[in-house]
């Protein structure tokens, strides 16, 4: 806008998009779960990576419907990816959303 990016780095582009799909509910079902997928593959096309641990896919989640139910920001967004996220260097495999499907979760209609 006005000659100056917006959301500059690659972390605020990839809050942004969560941000809008999440909380705009552009398709009938299935907004916060393709928010965060559309988050997670624009850091991994663009080298970054979430450091996966135990209980990820559950914090993941709970960011979506945060940001769902307006109580995030793409400011906060882009602090919490920043402060979970890895610089793929060597370009290795990514296997988060391996990871992530396997683990198991306890959320009502998530995964439908």
């Amino acid at each position: 806008m006005f000659g100056e990016d917006r959301y500059p780095t690659v972390a605020a582009k990839s809050a942004f998009v969560w941000f809008r799909i999440a909380k705009y509910q552009a398709f009938q079902n299935g907004n916060k779960r393709t928010a965060m997928v559309a988050a997670l593959i624009m850091l991994h096309s663009n080298g970054y990576d979430f450091i996966y641990h135990e209980g990820l896919k559950e914090e993941l989640v709970k960011v979506s419907l945060k940001i769902a139910n307006d109580d995030l920001t793409v400011e906060e967004i882009t602090n919490y990816i920043c402060e979970n996220c890895k610089i793929n260097v060597d370009n290795s495999n990514w296997t988060t959303m391996q990871q992530l499907k396997s683990e198991k979760f306890k959320g009502k209609n998530w995964e439908k």
